[in-house]
């Protein structure tokens, strides 16, 4: 019995001094393996398609924008296009569409005024000029509108409305308050302006 106590404790030793000698040649590296299981840690924390998908997000008006390149008028190019040919003055455009006049816009007390029947004629409206009583009546969508030249008042379905200017007859045309016309017939405006040209775009709403 104590001679395999005494043959159990000498491998024991020689175990133990192999290990000894094993860790003493080759000591393992203890910084490497913490930085190896620190960086698989980090790796596996979350996925970089994770934190990409979560973040992506559509862009609605780019997306509207798209869906509807009609409605886009650049009114600055159309602007400075003119402005470069050597034009100066008003353009009108009836949805992105130029609207030629034979009597051009006018500014009259800070008020743009614009040929009413040729404006109202592009969205399809009806006019009628009646001499005697100097009254340009048009009718459009079911509403009716009547001015009266030289006069600040007008009739809109039969109700009373008041101009920022009255109308007024320029070489035969009638001409009347820009806003008063995008007021009355349910019109949006937009403009822009390059060296001496305004661009002017009346669109349906």
């Amino acid at each position: 019995m104590k001679k395999r106590v005494a043959v159990c404790a000498l491998a024991t030793s020689l175990a133990l001094t192999t290990v000894s000698t094993a860790w003493a040649a080759s000591p393992p590296d203890l910084k490497g393996l913490l930085n190896q299981i620190k960086n698989e840690s980090t790796e596996t924390a979350l996925p970089d398609s994770i934190v990409t998908e979560s973040l992506t997000m559509p862009d609605p008006a780019i997306s509207d924008e798209a869906a509807h390149p009609a409605n886009a008028v650049d009114l600055k190019q159309l602007a400075n296009q003119w402005n470069l040919s050597g034009f100066s003055g008003i353009k009108v455009l009836g949805n992105g569409q130029e609207i030629a006049f034979d009597v051009p816009p006018q500014i009259v007390d800070g008020r743009t005024l614009i040929p009413v029947r040729k404006v109202t004629e592009a969205f399809g409206a009806q006019a009628k000029f009646d001499d005697t009583t100097r009254t340009v009546t048009l009718q459009l969508a079911g509403d009716t509108i009547q001015l009266t030249l030289d006069s600040a008042q007008a009739l809109v379905n039969q109700k009373p409305v008041t101009l920022d200017v009255p109308a007024r007859a320029v070489d035969g045309r009638t001409l009347v308050p820009l806003r008063f016309i995008s007021e009355n017939l349910g019109k949006a405006v937009n403009y822009a302006q390059a060296g001496n040209v305004t661009v002017i775009n009346i669109t349906d709403k």
